[in-house]
């Protein structure tokens, strides 16, 4: 209701991408349709955050749709060498020969996270995924080889494969270049700075540009990341912006309906914990033929001969008391006397004595 029906947001995308080549003429746009898969390109931008640098929606995730996308990013890069470009993946087949074809000499790296889903094939376990995530995490060169030997007393095989990332150990520096770039440009603008203490964790920092901001040690902020966001309609009022009435109708692609029954959950890994709420199982109930004792049939279909069996059938009686009473003790102690003496312990049933 509050979004509208998705035959009527088709409609209008031909719309939107014209409206983004109008607000946008530096980007990129191209309109086709029948697709389905989403693909991104995501970056890191000059505040150090993240943010899509471009995004697509393609029929399939294959070499021939991952070479196109690539092709369009490096035409958007401009002249920017694939040498200075790292490029970080899943490890993706199609994706990675794409970028060796599009972005060669280009630096190539991986998610952690998808190269355990290939080294818990060998190496699996808890202890070794822990290790795996502690080693990639280490920044300094004192701390990874000490990872490293931890990992190497569990299991040499997994350390022999970890060894190809010690290319840290050929660091010269405390910490990377890219850092070390970033704290003498702090530097060189931190020269032009005056710092006024006011308290224990506050500081008022005055720049050469008549700029004044707070900054507080404690909390790790600074009033210079403050800013103002315009205020902007959402929903339905932010489509009136740039809708032109719809001049080029698209039809959302079709329902495929895929064999089998669709799946509800999603589909966990081998090492991944189970849910918290788990659903009981139902069990099947085995069915024994009170004939022939066997399993599988009823007594009504029964093929076999019958099995006499020599049971003891035991006399159903009350569980003995765990803590009787005194009177309780009383009255077995008198029934037992009476059984010895040859009497019931009934007196409907007492027999006189005869001579």
């Amino acid at each position: 209701m509050l979004e509208g029906s998705v035959k009527e947001q088709y409609a209008i995308l031909d719309d939107y991408c014209k409206r983004l080549l109008a607000t946008n003429p530096s980007c990129t746009v191209k309109l086709k349709t029948d697709l389905g898969i989403l693909l991104v390109a995501v970056g890191i931008n000059g505040n150090n955050s993240m943010f899509p640098i471009a995004y697509c929606v393609a029929e399939k995730e294959n070499a021939e749709v991952w070479t196109w996308f690539l092709e369009l990013l490096k035409d958007d890069l401009k002249n920017l060498s694939p040498t200075k470009v790292t490029i970080m993946s899943d490890h993706q087949k199609g994706l990675e020969n794409a970028v060796g074809a599009i972005f060669s000499g280009c630096e190539v790296r991986y998610c952690v996270r998808h190269l355990h889903a290939n080294f818990k094939k060998e190496y699996p376990g808890l202890l070794l995924k822990q290790l795996l995530w502690a080693t990639t995490n280490t920044t300094t060169q004192d701390e990874f080889p000490r990872e490293m030997q931890e990992v190497k007393d569990i299991s040499n095989g997994a350390y022999n494969c970890f060894i190809t990332k010690a290319e840290l150990e050929k660091m010269t520096q405390p910490m990377g270049n890219i850092i070390l770039k970033i704290i003498e440009k702090k530097k060189e603008v931190a020269k032009h700075c005056l710092v006024t203490r006011s308290d224990k964790f506050e500081s008022q920092v005055q720049c050469n540009n008549g700029s004044v901001f707070v900054v507080d040690l404690e909390f790790r902020t600074c009033t210079c990341r403050r800013f103002q966001l315009s205020r902007l309609p959402c929903g339905h009022a932010l489509a009136t912006i740039w809708f032109m009435g719809g001049l080029n109708p698209i039809d959302p692609p079709p329902e495929t309906k895929l064999p089998g029954r669709p799946m509800k959950a999603r589909r966990k890994e081998t090492n991944e914990p189970p849910s918290a709420i788990k659903k009981a199982q139902r069990t099947r109930q085995v069915k024994t033929c009170s004939n022939c004792l066997k399993t599988g049939h009823g007594r009504e279909t029964c093929k076999y001969a019958k099995v006499v069996e020599n049971r003891v059938v035991k006399k159903r009686c009350h569980p003995p008391l765990q803590k009787p009473t005194e009177a309780t003790l009383k009255r077995k102690e008198r029934r037992l006397n009476q059984h010895a003496k040859g009497g019931t312990s009934g007196a409907k049933n007492a027999q006189p004595d005869t001579i």
